[in-house]
């Protein structure tokens, strides 16, 4: 209806008006004042902070900053968002998730509270429950899948590297020259010969 004119807009409400006053002014007799204050239109709950970063209501699995580890947070929740609060400081509003519809778990996941851990282990992307909730866009998803596709290149002086973030396979561990070859255990020794 966006693109009616605003002259058509203003026939419409005119004459939808005239077939409904009738019904309008038997409602207004007895309509009563609105009450001094606001009603509650929340609920609130208790939750713990989880130490993956996050915490879980009615089937929804929301992420905080990994700073809130630990920690009980009040979560009211609203038709369209929870805030979250510690104490009696309000701390962040997240949107509201709902559950599937077939009872399957859901999640609400903010990249930029797991952004700092998926830096330090960046293999965790690979097989993360909600990897496709992370990508803020469609095209982060998509440059991800090109990545993961992409074979390992070889440079021209034969040294093997991998695309960015280590996305193609684990990393090979070497031992260290620094360090001495382990330890065999009295078992390993007795076993041979």
């Amino acid at each position: 209806m966006s693109a009616l004119s605003p002259a058509y807009r203003a026939f419409v409400d005119e004459l939808v008006g005239r077939r409904n006053a009738k019904r309008i002014e038997s409602e207004r007799a007895v309509l009563q004042a609105l009450p001094d204050r606001r009603s509650c239109d929340h609920e609130e709950v208790s939750v713990r902070v989880t130490s993956a970063g996050g915490f879980r209501v009615r089937k929804v699995f929301y992420t905080v900053p990994s700073r809130l580890i630990g920690h009980r947070l009040r979560v009211r929740l609203y038709d369209d968002r929870l805030d979250v609060l510690i104490g009696g400081t309000h701390l962040l509003t997240l949107p509201r998730g709902r559950a599937l519809p077939n009872g399957r778990h859901d999640q609400v996941v903010d990249y930029r509270h797991v952004i700092h851990a998926l830096r330090r282990k960046p293999m965790a992307l690979l097989n993360l429950v909600y990897r496709d909730r992370l990508f803020p866009r469609d095209t982060y998803r998509h440059a991800f899948e090109a990545l993961r596709a992409s074979p390992p290149t070889t440079p021209p002086d034969g040294s093997r590297t991998s695309p960015p973030c280590s996305l193609a396979s684990p990393p090979t561990r070497r031992p260290s020259p620094t360090l001495p070859p382990p330890q065999r255990t009295r078992r390993a020794r007795q076993a041979t010969p």
